[in-house]
């Protein structure tokens, strides 16, 4: 691999950006902000919990930033509109009652 990435330039270019696109992101997230610097627990086992974890939070976090808003609320919004819209179909509608009146 060592001498196929020397031998082929544009070969390691597109390696390095699709690696720094992908991987390199998600490793510095965690290791700064999932407290995987150190890992305080003993035993591979206890390792592989520790940084399993911290995957899960990571994947819980993207998850929830690309989840639908609740459709009651936007049901609600939409009622609203429509309760708008009638009042001032109301109001036009007396409007025109009172100028024919007044003519």
């Amino acid at each position: 691999m060592h001498q196929k990435l020397l031998q082929n330039k544009s070969y390691h270019r597109m390696l390095v950006k699709r690696r720094s696109s992908t991987v390199e992101p998600v490793l510095g997230t965690l290791i700064n902000h999932h407290n995987l610097k150190r890992l305080n627990s003993r035993g591979m086992v206890q390792a592989n919990k520790h940084i399993l974890m911290a995957a899960l939070c990571y994947n819980l976090k993207k998850y929830l930033k690309f989840t639908r808003k609740n459709p009651q609320i936007i049901a609600l919004k939409m009622s609203f509109k429509k309760e708008m819209l009638g009042s001032l179909k109301h109001r036009l509608n007396r409007l025109q009652h009172l100028r024919y009146k007044l003519s």
